[in-house]
């Protein structure tokens, strides 16, 4: 009998309320039922966790800080996504224990600025961008922006497609997992010279509709709303309110139905960031429903009660989208923009509008044809399901992924990359003393360039020297410190600790 696979899973669990800790407890569920994999879950704040009653879970800190936590651990698997607030832990420690990667989001970037301004600055650098002038144009484009006190307002980006920040991986991951081809593109576009595996997205189980087993108060309204009448109709927008999901735009096409189709139609929104000022603004206010994270049983009810779910995405980020296969394994019929990954789904399993972004006149004619088209629908919605199951059902995407364990278990973790701090010190003294010759007169000094040995315009040593003094004390004491043979190493072990 084959030995079975030792894998130290890495993700958000149950009960966080992200798409990824209920992908992963109906990946785990399956994973455990191949006899195959022997697994141990690690993630932050483990004692809510419910699947610690059938597995082995422990907090991600001890592999964090201890070497010998993670010397003991077999196959790691990363589950990473684009929030910082469940992943930034994972990133630091795949960095410090390269592994298998399961990557949600094809664009790091809202992650990346939300882990803080330094080490977005890093992500840049390590991409290839000019990390200075980047990060300043960023700041520049956001420093008009009306955000909330105590927000990073460089997470508002609006294109942060603009900054993939995939070349990392090369030195945290011994393979690279994703849910689509779109994404395995984007992915070796931007520098990832490793192994990609295309393993299908998980449909959910099915669930009949049960209008007795909702809980939110809000849902329950509904319910009872279309069982008053049959005429109602319930557009979709579900998920977290994300800048790409163009919410704006189907509100505008909403309120330019047709008058008795209007009257009749409602909008269900489910799903955090949907803020109550943006809710009261808008035109089609006074037939929105609204609700925030809810059951998983709520979430399966809500899209039952969901004539047409309309999940536009512009940019498209790679990303294989949860909600929309939750609403395709639910037989709900879906309105998508032709890009990125919903443009590889056929033409039977959604509706497709034409390549993104979309506009409300663009919206409107298809919002009342699909509306006014029951049987159009319903068509739509079997032949989503009958797809769910044949390509994305949990056993099949398990046994899948046990095959690309076995093969990652026989990679060579890449080697991590040490940081080079002198680069940075560097580049900040050859801006500031460019900076300075430039106020005396003189031509700046490229950053790309060094110095030229005889300047156009000599000007007294004592002079410049007394100029340079104006520098930082730590600059100085850091250029003598690596001169010094043995302080690079120790930095530079020191900072691999700290990461």
């Amino acid at each position: 009998m084959t030995a079975k696979l030792d894998v130290a899973w890495f993700s958000p669990l149950p009960p966080k309320a992200t798409g990824i800790a209920g992908y992963s407890e109906r990946l785990l569920q399956a994973l455990a039922a191949t006899g195959q994999v022997r697994l141990t879950l690690y993630d932050e704040q483990i004692a809510d966790c419910p699947l610690s009653d059938t597995h082995d879970c422990k907090e991600l800190s001890t592999a964090l800080v201890s070497p010998e936590v993670r010397a003991s651990i077999g196959i790691p698997v990363y589950q990473l996504g684009n929030n910082a607030r469940y992943h930034s832990a994972i990133w630091r420690l795949a960095q410090r224990l390269p592994g298998v990667v399961v990557l949600h989001d094809a664009v790091l970037y809202n992650m990346m600025a939300s882990m803080g301004r330094g080490r977005l600055l890093q992500a840049l650098a390590a991409n290839g961008f000019p990390a200075l002038d980047s990060l300043q144009q960023l700041e520049a484009c956001m420093g008009s922006a009306d955000q909330p006190d105590g927000q990073n307002m460089l997470e508002h980006y609006p294109q942060p497609h603009q900054f993939p920040l995939l070349k990392e991986l090369n030195h945290c991951a011994r393979l690279v997992v994703v849910h689509n081809q779109t994404a395995a593109t984007m992915l070796q576009q931007q520098g990832y010279t490793g192994p990609v595996e295309i393993m299908p997205h998980l449909s959910f189980g099915a669930c009949g509709y049960q209008p007795a087993s909702l809980e939110q108060p809000v849902l329950q309204q509904l319910a009872q709303a279309r069982q008053h009448n049959p005429a109602l109709r319930v557009v979709g927008l579900f998920g977290f309110r994300g800048d790409n999901k163009q919410a704006d735009v189907l509100v505008e096409a909403l309120q330019q139905l047709p008058a008795e189709l209007r009257q009749h139609t409602r909008l269900l929104i489910v799903g955090q960031g949907h803020t109550p000022d943006w809710l009261a603004a808008s035109p089609f206010a006074e037939q929105t429903l609204a609700v925030d994270y809810v059951s998983d049983n709520d979430f399966q009810q809500a899209l039952h009660l969901t004539d047409l779910l309309v999940n536009l995405r512009y940019p498209s980020f790679g990303e294989t989208s949860g909600v929309q296969i939750h609403a395709m394994t639910a037989g709900c019929a879906t309105l998508v923009n032709r890009t990125g990954w919903f443009a590889e789904l056929p033409d039977d399993t959604v509706c497709h509008l034409s390549a993104a972004p979309a506009d409300a006149p663009q919206l409107v004619p298809v919002l009342t044809q699909l509306l006014e088209n029951n049987q159009q629908r319903q068509a739509i919605g079997r032949c989503a399901r009958d797809w769910m199951q044949r390509h994305h059902s949990p056993t099949a995407v398990a046994a899948q992924l046990v095959s690309i364990l076995e093969r990652a278990q026989l990679l060579n973790p890449p080697r991590p990359v040490a940081t080079q701090p002198a680069a940075w010190v560097e580049r900040y003294r050859q801006r500031r003393l460019g900076a300075l010759m430039a106020d005396a007169g003189q031509q700046a000094i490229p950053v790309s360039m060094t110095a030229p040995a005889t300047p156009a315009v000599k000007r007294p040593v004592a002079s410049i020297k007394a100029r340079l003094r104006q520098l930082p004390a730590a600059l100085w004491l850091y250029g003598i410190l690596v001169r010094v043979p043995f302080i690079n190493p120790l930095l530079a072990a020191l900072l691999r600790r700290l990461r």
